[in-house]
């Protein structure tokens, strides 16, 4: 049985944390208030401790997907883009020495808060060819892809597509001689 907290868990124990912190309320003075005792409060802020049931969230662009956008990237220890097309600007608060991005040769790379690596015009056919993806490394939880649509944008931990996130980024790795 899988212990670790959700990412649903761990978003809004991130949320309630925020809030806390934001009041001024220490964690036994936010125990007091609602009636838990404090180690409650730091299970909830840390996720929780229920058993995954869930492990993807599909979100509509808009406010909910760009805030869970934001927390994975301020969050995550190490964040790798399959961009070819260039890093969209919903990626932020992001930096060059944990964040690179794999973009085609001719992929805007401007900006500063990412370390490009270009692949090769002839690196023909190779994993994650056909969607671009984003992986979330992260260092209090399980890793989290990210695959971006036209309409919607879809966040798993599901140890499939983790496990092929992380080939697709060492064949990346390979390509780019990085």
């Amino acid at each position: 049985m899988d212990m670790r907290p959700s990412l649903q868990g761990r978003l809004l124990g991130d949320k309630l944390r925020g809030l806390r912190e934001r009041r001024g309320l220490t964690v036994d003075e936010l125990a007091a208030r609602v009636g838990l005792p404090p180690q409650r409060i730091v299970e909830l802020e840390g996720g929780g401790s229920r058993r995954v049931r869930q492990r993807d969230l599909w979100c509509s662009w808009g406010t909910q997907a760009n805030a869970v956008l934001d927390e994975l990237c301020r969050s995550a220890e190490r964040v790798e883009l399959h961009a070819p097309l260039g890093v969209a600007p919903v990626f932020r608060d992001l930096d060059a020495g944990r964040c690179t991005a794999y973009v085609l040769a001719q992929a805007p790379t401007d900006r500063t808060d990412v370390t490009f690596r270009v692949i090769p015009r002839d690196a023909g056919a190779y994993p994650g060819l056909d969607q671009p993806l984003t992986l979330f490394r992260m260092a209090g939880g399980p890793p989290v892809v990210c695959y971006t649509y036209a309409h919607a944008v879809m966040f798993t931990e599901d140890p499939e597509h983790t496990d092929a996130a992380h080939a697709v980024f060492d064949r990346l790795h390979e390509l780019t001689g990085a």
